[in-house]
């Protein structure tokens, strides 16, 4: 029997088998034709052989289906994750069913875990801003002398410190000074400096 035949390469095989376009079609219209038959059958022996061959009938292909649906839900989520599951024995209706729910699974994890497979966090940069929150731009060239210095403004009132020259810094707000690169690097991050820009 063709359908115990197909049903059979799709328990033995993790991959779909090849069948006809049409398969579903067809045996959906067998059925019917069974159907039919059992509703005019007028012997009581005969309408029970018909009707175990009906039921026989339409359980392989329901579990021809469940085979092949599990087998596409498989092949989706081997996608999602970067998988290259081969796609060529689809079915016209079971590729409409892999792409959907590859993209529900993609757009899922997107909502749920903003993921996103071409975003390299370490790579992006984050810009240094001021006291009043404004971005000091790729544009700015620090005045940097031959002693590793770095012109900055101070932004507001710093208590006195040692800095990492050994030297005593007594810096208040509007202050344009000349510190050791490492020393304004850090008065930078803290939001309590800015790089002064020489160009015009």
């Amino acid at each position: 029997m063709v359908l115990r035949k197909i049903q059979q390469g799709e328990k033995s095989s993790p991959l779909l088998s090849k069948i006809d376009d049409h398969f579903f079609e067809d045996a959906s219209s067998y059925c019917s034709l069974l159907r039919k038959r059992l509703n005019t059958e007028k012997k009581p022996s005969r309408n029970l052989i018909l009707s175990e061959q009906t039921q026989n009938v339409e359980k392989i292909i329901r579990n021809i289906y469940e085979l092949r649906e599990k087998k596409i839900m498989l092949a989706a989520m081997s996608k999602a994750r970067g998988g290259s599951p081969p796609e060529k024995q689809f079915l016209p209706g079971e590729k409409q069913l892999f792409n959907s729910i590859y993209s529900l699974l993609i757009d899922t994890r997107n909502t749920l875990f903003d993921y996103n497979e071409t975003k390299n966090p370490t790579s992006e940069k984050v810009p240094l801003k001021n006291q009043n929150n404004s971005e000091i731009t790729n544009k700015v060239e620090p005045q940097i002398n031959k002693d590793n210095h770095t012109v900055i403004r101070i932004l507001e009132n710093i208590p006195t410190f040692i800095g990492t020259d050994t030297k005593q810094y007594d810096l208040k707000k509007n202050d344009i000074v000349s510190i050791p690169d490492t020393l304004a690097s850090m008065l930078i991050k803290k939001h309590v400096a800015e790089i002064v820009s020489m160009n015009p």
